[in-house]
């Protein structure tokens, strides 16, 4: 299991519409488990990834959370 952060300019919304369409059926091909504003739950192949986003004086911090999508959730990362 990974349990990675960042800070992006984004704002976190844009964060969650971005992992839904990186990690959904349109990307990596996960499906949707949960989703609410400030997180989103995606599972498949046997594992799962959660993206969670705080907003803070016009940055978010990001945390996403792994189990069998590592290298995915770094390439996410890396395009916020």
């Amino acid at each position: 299991m990974l349990r990675i952060a960042k800070q992006t300019d984004r704002r976190p919304d844009d964060v969650i519409t971005n992992a839904a369409q990186f990690f959904g059926q349109g990307g990596v091909g996960l499906t949707v488990s949960h989703r609410a504003s400030d997180h989103i739950s995606l599972e498949g192949g046997g594992g799962f990834v959660t993206v969670s986003v705080a907003g803070t004086d016009h940055k978010t911090d990001v945390t996403a959370v792994t189990r069998e999508w590592e290298s995915d959730v770094k390439r996410f990362l890396e395009s916020l």
